[in-house]
């Protein structure tokens, strides 16, 4: 039987435990993101990933390298502005680091949260990876919430500040997006005569109606508190059924109609005009140039082709709309297939006369390969320097954690 002192200590000790745990409990940044649901996610990601790409090369961009590189080399010696498409390509990356964690620092700014420069680096490369190997916002939305709660908010205003933002970006794109659909449209006949054209352009439809069905369920979210309630009902008789830990009705209630943090907090942010329509100028600044990569993409190779920057331009807006409906990580593989028959189709391209051996189709296939290159390979590739120092970090910190709690 133990002594009155060694029952003493033993009591401590608990005692001492309890306390640590609640601090891992209350703070964000001893909680881990890698947790088994996103592991299966992320990795089950990775694998399809490969898999698409390369089906990708393989079926649909059918890419001759020898003759890849042959564009390329002639592109600087007989064509004309090449440094300068390369160049626009090139300042897209650094357009998009910026754009990736701007939208979030500048609120957390305003409220006295100050974000060091490594912070930023991280989130943003670790953003370029989950966007590469995961389909839509599956796990990237949860990882900005999980990191803007390690910046020092709350969980209620974390998920506003995402709401609200995916609100913004969703408005900006059917904005930009209509006066492309409108142009698919008038070439609707020439590009039904294209091999799937029918399909994709239905596809297309389907993609805008859900970008439409989308934003319209965001603003329920922002105007009526009891769409969170019975959005939230339904998660809750999902984890009833998997037997998880769940909330009670009377629970919910309180939460999201007596309390309605979540609610009131998104109203903040929303009647914030000046922040609003910042986010708005560079969401536009961000969707036009992606658009446009690929008008640069094709110009870098196809020097002495005539090509037409509003077709080209309305092309890559409705291929990337018709690709956010599919569950596919990244958008691989469809986002070529489409990109490649509406600018075959309506894209407007064609040799100039001193032309030599045109081959159309090679130069659409490389032009594709480049503009994904710049706006998806890349970023991956630098993002997952930003994954594996995100994983170590958590992994040494689960790993201190148990030791600490083993020495007590």
């Amino acid at each position: 039987m133990p002594t009155a002192k060694e029952k003493s200590c033993i009591k401590t000790s608990n005692l001492e435990l309890q306390k640590i745990d609640n601090v891992n409990n209350s703070n964000p940044n001893n909680k881990s993101f890698l947790n088994t649901k996103n592991i299966i996610l992320i990795t089950l990601g990775i694998i399809l990933s490969i898999v698409f790409i390369s089906l990708t090369f393989i079926f649909v961009l059918d890419i001759k390298w020898d003759a890849l590189f042959v564009q390329i080399k002639n592109a600087f010696t007989g064509g004309r502005f090449a440094g300068l498409w390369l160049i626009s390509l090139l300042l897209f990356l650094v357009c998009r680091y910026f754009f990736t964690y701007i939208v979030f620092t500048t609120r957390l700014k305003k409220i006295g949260i100050k974000v060091s420069f490594s912070q930023k680096l991280l989130y943003t490369l670790t953003i370029w990876f989950l966007q590469g190997v995961t389909p839509a916002n599956f796990v990237t939305d949860p990882y900005t919430v999980f990191w803007l709660k390690t910046q020092g908010l709350p969980t209620h205003k974390a998920s506003a500040l995402v709401l609200s933002t995916v609100s913004i970006w969703q408005l900006v794109q059917i904005i930009v997006t209509l006066p492309s659909f409108v142009f698919i449209c008038m070439e609707y006949s020439s590009l039904i005569e294209s091999k799937g054209g029918i399909y994709t352009f239905w596809i297309m439809v389907v993609g805008l109606l859900f970008d439409f069905i989308s934003l319209g369920f965001l603003i329920l979210c922002m105007i009526n508190k009891h769409i969170h309630m019975y959005v939230s009902m339904f998660f809750n008789k999902i984890k009833k059924i998997l037997h998880l830990k769940y909330s009670t009705k009377e629970e919910i209630r309180e939460k999201y109609l007596v309390k309605a943090t979540l609610f009131n907090d998104l109203k903040v942010l929303i009647k914030d005009w000046k922040i609003t329509l910042y986010l708005i100028f560079w969401f536009l600044i961000y969707e036009i140039y992606i658009y446009l990569l690929m008008f640069f993409s094709l110009k870098f190779i196809g020097y002495d082709y005539e090509m037409r920057l509003w077709n080209i331009f309305n092309c890559a807006n409705v291929s990337i709309t018709a690709n956010k409906m599919l569950p596919i990580p990244g958008g691989e593989l469809t986002i070529e297939a489409f990109l490649k028959l509406t600018i075959s189709s309506v894209g407007g391209i064609e040799p100039k006369p001193t032309c030599h051996n045109p081959d159309t189709g090679s130069l659409i296939n490389n032009g594709v390969l480049i503009w994904r290159t710049f706006s998806s390979y890349i970023p991956m590739i630098f993002g997952i320097f930003g994954f594996a120092i995100l994983t170590v970090k958590q992994f040494l910190q689960i790993k201190n954690k148990n030791i600490f709690s083993k020495k007590i």
